[in-house]
């Protein structure tokens, strides 16, 4: 039991740094880089399982939830870059210039 634990909590500290490499990637590469990102991924997780002796299924779901959090973090850092790029604050008022908010509040 002990081992299966050990086994998850791989799993997860995988998936949590592929997912952060994701939105890294997103920042500075194109689709295309996930290729071989997702490659080194799965045979970072299928070597870390296969040294640990962890049970077959543990190491295929290592690499499955590894490459599916990179992909989760692409996403993730592209909507990041999109909003970075569209300059939004988040505000939900209109912005004006100080010279059509002037002339609306009458300051000259």
């Amino acid at each position: 039991m002990l081992n299966l634990r050990k086994a998850f909590l791989a799993m997860m500290v995988l998936a949590a740094f592929s997912l952060f490499a994701g939105i890294l990637l997103a920042q500075h590469f194109k689709v295309l880089a996930l290729i071989p990102a997702a490659v080194l991924t799965l045979s970072i997780g299928v070597g870390w399982g296969t040294v640990h002796a962890d049970p077959a299924a543990w190491i295929a779901l290592t690499g499955v939830s590894a490459v599916a959090g990179l992909q989760i973090g692409y996403v993730i850092g592209l909507v990041i870059r999109h909003l970075l790029a569209s300059g939004h604050t988040g505000s939900v008022a209109p912005r004006f210039s100080n010279s059509s908010a002037s002339r609306r509040l009458g300051v000259h």
